[in-house]
């Protein structure tokens, strides 16, 4: 995926990810102020959002390269309420001797850093 300024990543369709949180209500959380002049930037990065299922969970608004702003959602309180899965994921060093077998591999970038 190559994208370029605050690009949204494409909506990822048959993706199941099962998150358990044990009998913990839903998390809400008051939206933080926004300073004036990053509040049309912010509804233009907004937009492709509110169509689909996204929830607020105190987002954050970064400057990026002095110009763009990225936003960044703190998941503090959906972490500390989400329980340990029992397969933990692979270690690094794991997965480097797996790829010396492979002639050709590739890496991926999350678009904008902080979309998670």
């Amino acid at each position: 995926m190559i994208t370029s300024g605050n690009a949204l990543p494409p909506p990822a369709y048959g993706v199941v990810c099962d998150i358990d949180v044990g009998d913990h209500p839903p998390i809400k959380q008051r939206a933080r102020r926004v300073v004036l002049k990053y509040l049309k930037p912010l509804y233009e990065l907004l937009k492709g959002l509110l169509r689909a299922n996204w929830c607020n969970f105190r987002s954050v608004l970064l400057k990026k390269n002095g110009v763009d702003i990225r936003l960044c959602i703190v998941y503090k309180k959906v972490n500390a309420s989400t329980m340990i899965m029992e397969y933990a994921m692979p270690l690094v060093d794991d997965l480097l001797s797996e790829l010396e077998k492979y002639l050709q591999f590739c890496s991926l970038d999350a678009a904008s850093g902080f979309w998670r």
